[in-house]
């Protein structure tokens, strides 16, 4: 990994923990690899922001891509 996905892994956590998800989900389209800590950095700011049912169709998501 380089350092723009070690940043890019920290931005989408803030936004996810701050609500903010739209952005979040904007960072995580834009990273150029994905990996099981930003699928659960997403579900996790979902969760923590009491969008459950988001939640569970980010996880179904993140195991139908093989993660």
């Amino acid at each position: 990994m380089n350092l723009n996905v070690y940043v890019g892994i920290a931005l989408l956590d803030v936004y996810a923990k701050s609500g903010l998800i739209k952005d979040a989900s904007c960072v995580l389209a834009s990273l150029p690899e994905r990996s099981e800590v930003t699928w659960s950095s997403m579900v996790a700011g979902y969760v923590q922001n009491g969008l459950y049912e988001e939640a569970l169709m980010f996880f179904h998501r993140a195991k139908m891509v093989g993660l």
